[in-house]
């Protein structure tokens, strides 16, 4: 199944809205990609906040806006392990937030 941006927005929204889980102790959670937020909300779903909050080092890295630490603290762990390939897609989302978007009316090739 292939969600739109639209859709994974509207998805995103309802689970904040719903479940309020998604923050999960992360500061400025709001003000974070919408990448990260997702897979935020992603880890929570799955793991839970209390199951999320262990994940200290790559929290702190998110924190800091270091997507490199941040992809490299989620490979290396046991849900990394244990949930596939989608960790590898959710892995993919935090470290496009270190890739600056194109300028406005720019092609975004160098």
């Amino acid at each position: 199944m292939n969600l739109s941006r639209r859709d994974l927005l509207t998805l995103s929204g309802l689970v904040l809205a719903s479940t309020a889980l998604a923050p999960s102790g992360v500061q400025g959670f709001d003000t974070l990609p919408l990448q990260a937020q997702m897979v935020i909300i992603d880890m929570v779903f799955n793991l839970g906040v209390g199951g999320f909050s262990t994940f200290r080092k790559m929290i702190a890295a998110v924190e800091r806006r270091d997507w490199t630490a941040a992809a490299e603290e989620m490979r290396d762990s046991i849900w990394y392990h244990q949930v596939g390939r989608r960790a590898d897609q959710d892995i993919a989302l935090i470290a496009s937030c270190a890739v600056p978007p194109p300028a406005p009316g720019g092609s975004g090739v160098a």
